[in-house]
């Protein structure tokens, strides 16, 4: 069975950053869209691949910012939508 949602430590073992800055981009609203139930937090492997795939496109033309502020706000587009 494929996994569908991975760990801080997987997603930081996959991009070779600390949990650390994974901790820091949620504080500040960056990097893929994440669950908190309780104290455990998951990323869908959806968003993760999601994420990958918009960096890849148009890191080449902005910051690391841009990417982080678009894809929150097609986040956040989609959750009005489905209210």
């Amino acid at each position: 069975m494929k996994e569908s949602h991975m760990k801080p430590k997987d997603l930081a073992a996959r991009w070779d950053v600390h949990e650390s800055t994974l901790g820091q981009w949620r504080w500040f609203g960056k990097g893929p869209s994440f669950l908190k139930i309780c104290t455990l937090i998951l990323y869908r492997v959806e968003d993760v691949e999601r994420f990958e795939t918009f960096a890849i496109q148009h890191m080449k033309h902005g910051s690391r910012d841009e990417v982080f502020s678009k894809i929150r706000l097609e986040d956040m587009a989609e959750e009005k939508g489905a209210q």
